[in-house]
Order: structure tokens, then sequence, then C-alpha cells
């Protein structure tokens, strides 16, 4: 069904910012955090964290007039909180012999 008006430029915008800011920040996570990781787990964390930030950065924008630097700050907390519950989605879902499969599982970064 096509939409009645088409989407606003300026969302696709702040949605785009909000994920970059998410990405970077979900990226400089896993530079320091010392956790060894494929780079396949680090591109998922990564694209799984902007997703989340750029969604945040988004509905944000809709509600409130908000800095570009608050939007940045936001969107990066947000996206990591969204990847963690995406994380404690899928292991509970699909099981824990999944998540494993998937480098998902917390007991690996214990070690």
């Amino acid at each position: 069904m096509p939409l009645k008006d088409p989407p606003d430029a300026s969302m696709w915008t702040v949605f785009s910012l909000g994920a970059a800011f998410a990405a970077i920040s979900a990226f400089l996570r896993v530079l320091v955090d010392g956790v060894k990781r494929t780079p396949r787990q680090i591109v998922a964390k990564v694209l799984v964290t902007s997703f989340w930030g750029g969604i945040a950065a988004w509905t944000l924008t809709e509600w409130l007039t908000v800095s570009p630097t608050l939007l940045g700050s936001i969107s990066a907390v947000f996206g990591w909180a969204g990847y963690e519950a995406t994380v404690s989605t899928v292991m509970r879902v699909l099981g824990e012999r999944t998540g494993v499969a998937l480098g998902l599982d917390r007991r690996q970064e214990e070690r």
C-alpha cells in the first residue's frame, strides 16, 4: 500500500545521524572492552546498536526539539540499551545453544 504523503527527508537525516553516532560509540566500545570477538560479531553489534540509536533519535525528535549534541548522546545510550535488549531477547527466545553459536552468550565475555 503506497504512502499518502512521501516520507520527510529530515526524518531520514535524523535517523542516519542517530545511527551514525550510535555506530561510532558501539565500535569504540568494542575496541576498548577487551573481549575477543570475530569480525561478524563486531559488525552485528555495530549494526544492531546503530539501528536502535537511529530509532531513538528519530522518536526523540518527533516529540521534542533537541540539540544535535544531546541527540547524539541519547542515540548512543539508547542504541546500547537496544543492543542489550536484543541480546537478552535472542537468548531467551532462541535458547542458550543458539546464543552461543551466534556469539551472544554473556559467559563468553567473562573469560
